[in-house]
């Protein structure tokens, strides 16, 4: 059993055990990183770097607000509070954009969305506006980053996107948790399971104590329990980089260590 503090942390996995052709079953099944809004707005403006289509450039037109309306064709610029030649520029402008990554690797064509064209900023907006914290939805570009490597092109990466997505609908259709090899699971998800081998991922500061909490020792109850799932072993891990970043080990390794060192069973 894999145990992680959020589904981001095991995405590196699945990649793995799918080149690996090993069994898994993600436990959490409401989370599905290919249903999230983030992940549609970045794959349809992918799209139209390959190829133009009305129905997903009426998806991202306005991601950041560009005060387009509804597109219906390319002629189609009537709007109340727009003048027609101010709109034609801003599509221009967009279309533009989007044939300026059709030569870019798939994870610069990502990095561009983001901060040239301005999606960062029409997310910005929506966190303010929905009150969700903005780095947990910065999060949800860890599925690109993970699973498609630096030098792949724009369609191989949607295409190895799209296979990956219907993989996971095959798997979570024909695993069970008893069939699996592998159970990939959330700490809060993991109550109750137990295994002879654990491997408690990511160890780090900002995902034990996670960067959002706001009770600590809750946070502490919650590594016990990720902890306490092992029957037989349990593997400890933590990145040393992250994001780019250099990153640290968790405070909660600490406790961990010196009830080792006492040899205290947990």
């Amino acid at each position: 059993m894999i145990i992680s503090r959020t589904n981001f942390e095991i995405l590196p996995f699945i990649k793995s055990m799918r080149d690996y052709n090993i069994k898994f079953k993600i436990k959490d099944k409401e989370f599905n990183f290919f249903s999230n809004f983030i992940f549609k707005d970045i794959m349809s403006y992918l799209k139209l770097s390959q190829n133009y289509s009305l129905d997903q450039i009426n998806r991202i037109r306005n991601k950041p607000d560009r005060g387009l309306n509804y597109i219906h064709n390319d002629d189609d610029f009537r709007c109340i509070s727009v003048s027609i030649i101010k709109k034609t520029i801003k599509l221009n402008v967009l279309k533009n954009q989007i044939s300026n990554l059709k030569n870019l690797s798939f994870i610069d064509a990502v990095d561009c969305i983001r901060t040239t064209i301005g999606y960062d900023n029409y997310l910005i907006s929506y966190s303010k506006k929905y009150g969700i914290d903005i780095e947990y939805l910065y999060e949800f570009f860890e599925v690109f980053y993970s699973l498609v490597d630096n030098e792949t092109s724009i369609k191989d990466g949607i295409n190895m996107l799209e296979k990956e997505y219907k993989s996971q609908i095959i798997s979570s259709l024909n695993n069970t948790i008893s069939s699996c090899d592998v159970l990939l699971v959330t700490a809060h998800a993991s109550k109750g399971l137990e295994a002879d081998n654990i491997f408690w991922i990511s160890v780090n500061e900002g995902q034990f104590p996670h960067i959002r909490a706001n009770d600590i020792e809750e946070e502490r109850r919650l590594a016990y329990v990720a902890i306490s799932r092992a029957k037989k072993n349990l593997y400890i891990s933590y990145l040393s980089m992250n994001k780019r970043k250099i990153a640290f080990p968790s405070e909660f390794l600490l406790d961990v260590q010196k009830c080792i060192n006492k040899n205290i069973m947990l």
